[in-house]
Order: C-alpha cells, then sequence, then structure tokens
C-alpha cells in the first residue's frame, strides 16, 4: 500500500502568467456542485460554470466553451455518458472529460 507523503500537500500552481482552464462542473445535487467549486476555488481555479442537468450542461458548453467537465454519470434524465458523447460531437476543441459517480 502507498503510503502518504509527509508535511503538506501543495496545490496546484495556477499562476497569473497561465491561463487557467475553464471548467464546467455538471452534477444535479446542489450541494455537491456548490461544495465542488469551492475546493476549485481554494486552488486559484475562477472560471467555473455549473449546470444541474444533462440539457443545461450542453447550453453552458456552447456557451463558455469549458476546456474541463467535471460530469456526474448518474444525471437523471440525460445521463452523463450521452452529455459526453454529444460535448464531444458538438465542440471543436474537445474538452477533457472526468466522470464520477456522484
Amino acid at each position: 500500500m502507498p503510503s502518504l507523503p509527509d508535511g503538506p500537500t501543495r496545490m496546484p500552481d495556477v499562476s497569473a502568467s497561465r491561463r487557467a482552464p475553464r471548467i464546467l462542473i455538471v452534477e444535479n445535487c446542489r450541494d455537491t456542485a456548490t461544495s465542488l467549486k469551492m475546493l476549485l476555488n481554494l486552488w486559484g481555479l475562477e472560471d467555473i460554470v455549473m449546470a444541474f442537468d444533462g440539457p443545461s450542461a450542453l447550453a453552458a458548453a456552447a456557451v463558455h466553451d469549458p476546456a474541463v467537465v467535471l460530469l456526474d454519470v448518474g444525471l437523471p434524465g440525460m445521463d452523463g455518458f450521452e452529455v459526453a458523447r454529444r460535448l464531444r460531437e458538438m465542440m471543436k476543441q474537445r474538452p477533457t472529460i472526468i466522470g464520477y459517480s456522484g
């Protein structure tokens, strides 16, 4: 089993010299989405949009052109797998999609 490093964990370096990525959080639980956004804000990431269902996620992606999508695969209605498929079809620059089960 790998051991944890001693001392504090380093936060990612998001300096003004590097442009932070646009992030889209797609999560039907508003508390979870807000918590993810707060965590990313602590790391210095500010360009974050939230969507709470599949259709809203597609609309937000069309407007905000995210580089990274944090996507709950267990969304009601249009699930996260369908959202990911449609995002890949509609976006010129394919975002990095990180799927999770919330």
